[in-house]
């Protein structure tokens, strides 16, 4: 996935961030409280992540937008809320919620989203690992607990290593 633009904002104030390349970009400052976690927040925000905006960002009242290159195919997102606008390929999607657009996504071949096993089935795993697989923020908090916490526990991890390592062939004795 290339990332081609980010941008977040309301009638009063807007940030739009077009200045990415194909290659690696680094946003930075030697400033802090200047947006950069914000412009990342808010584009895995467009996307489907859960909001994880500091304390007393009003998320709810802004839009959230990114244009992502994905097999040489463009797609937009924009966010509000709990809906999504999503264009690919000069068509238009809507959807009310995250779910939908976890589903749209996977359905469409856009992102290859894992699955995991999940009380003995297979679910396709929340957008919000996007976040913990590729977002750290600068503050303390532990991804996992900030975004979905519950959902992903120590004992299913555990369950799912023994799960591979036995997939491959190992003898495998949990030990306390």
């Amino acid at each position: 996935m290339i990332i081609k633009s980010i941008a977040l904002g309301n009638v009063e104030e807007a940030y739009v961030e077009e200045r990415l390349t194909d290659g690696v970009n680094i946003i930075f400052s030697d400033d802090n409280n200047k947006g950069k976690t914000l412009v990342m927040q808010g584009m895995m925000y467009a996307m489907g992540n859960q909001p994880i905006f500091p304390k007393g960002f009003n998320y709810r009242a802004n839009y959230f937008y990114c244009k992502v290159e994905v097999n040489k195919k463009e797609i937009e997102f924009l966010r509000r809320d709990s809906s999504f606008v999503v264009k690919k390929q000069e068509k238009y999607y809507t959807f009310d919620n995250v779910t939908e657009l976890k589903y749209f996504l996977v359905d469409e071949h856009i992102f290859e989203i894992p699955q995991i096993s999940k009380d003995d089935h297979m679910v396709v795993v929340d957008l919000n690992l996007f976040y913990e697989l590729f977002f750290i923020g600068q503050d303390k908090r532990n991804p996992s607990n900030t975004i979905n916490s519950g959902y992903n526990n120590k004992k299913d991890s555990i369950r799912r290593a023994v799960e591979e390592l036995e997939k491959l062939g190992a003898d495998v004795t949990l030990t306390r």
